[in-house]
């Protein structure tokens, strides 16, 4: 019995150091993050490349799938704000969202590709935003 728990305890610990692990590498410091599942996330850009194309005051809606959802990964609706026209919107199968805690905001596959990337200008104090499916380099 002794036996059991203890080869229990130890594929529950061994599962849990196993989690993708996010990397944001900041001027002095490097922060990890773990995936955020279930949550939908707005956040209005004042300047926004998506692909190749650029936009202006543009609202990103972000939803990320939860264990329960049939399906899984990242929703992205990109929405301007000016009109009211969906401008993009995509399914990043297999990728997850990464919040940091200076509000900046990441989608990628692990911490191999970053697909999105979404933070705050410390020049102008503008949120700004980059979307590449294929990943950014």
């Amino acid at each position: 019995m002794k036996k059991t728990v203890l080869l229990f305890m130890a594929m529950f610990l061994l599962l849990g150091t196993s989690s993708v692990m996010a990397t944001q590498i900041t001027k002095d410091t490097t922060e990890s993050a773990t995936p955020s599942r279930g949550v939908t996330v707005y956040r209005s850009c004042a300047y926004a490349t998506i692909e190749k194309d650029e936009y202006e005051n543009v609202e990103i809606e972000i939803t990320a799938a939860d264990f329960r959802d049939k399906w899984e990964g990242v929703k992205i609706i990109v929405t301007s704000l000016d009109t009211g026209e969906k401008i993009y919107s995509r399914h990043f199968s297999k990728s997850y969202l990464y919040g940091f805690s200076d509000k900046s905001i990441e989608i990628g596959k692990g911490n191999i590709l970053t697909q999105v990337i979404i933070w705050k200008s410390s020049l102008t104090g503008h949120w700004l935003a980059k979307i590449k499916e294929k990943g950014i380099y």
